[in-house]
């Protein structure tokens, strides 16, 4: 079931919406919470990334 929903996932629209995300993050006024948020945002997109590239590089088994 996993790997069917890997299929339909479009990476680059996600990334592209969490990019919007911390637009609009940068917008708000300078505190130690949006500086959490935005943090918090950088490393979901990194594991994001990381996790589909290692699904992709793996050969598919079924």
């Amino acid at each position: 079931m996993a790997t069917e929903l890997e299929r339909g996932f479009d990476l680059l629209f996600f990334l592209r919406e969490m990019d919007i995300l911390a637009d609009e993050l940068a917008k708000l006024a300078p505190s130690m919470d949006r500086t959490a948020l935005e943090l918090r945002l950088a490393q979901m997109r990194q594991v994001v990334e990381f996790r589909h590239k290692q699904r992709t590089d793996r050969p598919e088994v079924e």
